[in-house]
């Protein structure tokens, strides 16, 4: 694939590739098993449904990107703001109920916290910088790369695979700036950064929070 292909058709696949993986992890949700305890509790079926709904939106628009359709993206881009804005409220909701306190949870569940706050701050910098494309896409890829965790555990079999996927999925947006820029912006450190962050306070906060 040249440059120009790539150019062309990371956003549009890559966001489809997140759509495919949660739609497989929450396929019993959706399809398999719908009468399980979680699909008749309000806060699970709102946040699942907005999450879906992320998903969905991100890989319209980044696939309405790739078609051209510019005036389309435009117009839906404040819903797909307005869907992510209920992403990070309903997943507070979500949080509160089952909040068991700081010490309670494993690192990776404090991990997945953090990574929500980084989530929000994502979302709010992309529709912010929506007319810089460079940073607007990166920072909706991003947004999308904070909330794989509960996603990916679900969707593999095996819950060894979910960080090297994950580490994958954030390794290929640092090849593609290296790609097209032969250098990595600042939006992708700066992705990173947030991302590690996240990890090294949940292991490195005090207990008693």
């Amino acid at each position: 694939m040249n440059l120009a292909s790539y150019r062309h058709w990371y956003f549009s696949l890559f966001s489809l590739f997140c759509l495919i993986v949660a739609i497989v992890g929450f396929w019993d949700n959706l399809v398999s098993d719908i009468h399980q305890p979680s699909n008749s509790d309000p806060k699970f079926i709102v946040h699942g449904m907005l999450c879906l709904g992320w998903m969905v939106s991100f890989a319209l628009q980044a696939n309405l990107i790739r078609l051209k359709q510019v005036g389309l993206h435009r117009r839906l881009g404040n819903w797909g703001f307005l869907v992510g804005l209920g992403v990070v409220i309903s997943t507070l909701w979500v949080f509160i109920a089952v909040w068991k306190g700081w010490d309670a949870m494993p690192d990776f569940v404090r991990a997945n916290r953090l990574l929500m706050l980084t989530y929000a701050i994502a979302i709010g910098l992309s529709w912010h910088w929506r007319s810089r494309p460079a940073l607007h896409k990166r920072l909706a890829a991003w947004a999308t790369l904070f909330m794989q965790m509960p996603i990916l555990d679900r969707a593999l079999p095996d819950s060894n695979f979910t960080l090297p996927l994950w580490l994958a999925m954030i390794a290929s947006l640092f090849v593609y700036d290296l790609a097209l820029d032969r250098k990595i912006r600042t939006v992708t450190l700066a992705g990173l950064a947030a991302w590690g962050s996240s990890f090294a306070v949940a292991v490195l906060a005090l207990p008693g929070g």
